[in-house]
């Protein structure tokens, strides 16, 4: 599919970054930024999120 970024896929009883991320369903996207810090958490990805994710991106990136 030509996934090049990081995914995890966990159980939802068992997987420990549930707890951390506040994950409750699932798809859960995290966007992290080069250190670690959380930039944003969205579940589920309308039409809407979707943009805002790739403004989001390109923002942080430098892309105009």
């Amino acid at each position: 599919m030509g996934v090049n970024y990081r995914l995890l896929v966990g159980d939802m009883n068992t997987c420990p970054v549930k707890s951390q991320f506040g994950v409750n369903n699932y798809p859960t996207l995290v966007l992290l930024d080069e250190v670690g810090h959380i930039l944003s958490v969205s579940q589920g990805l309308t039409g809407a999120k979707k943009q805002q994710l790739e403004t989001e991106i390109k923002w942080r990136l430098g892309v105009r």
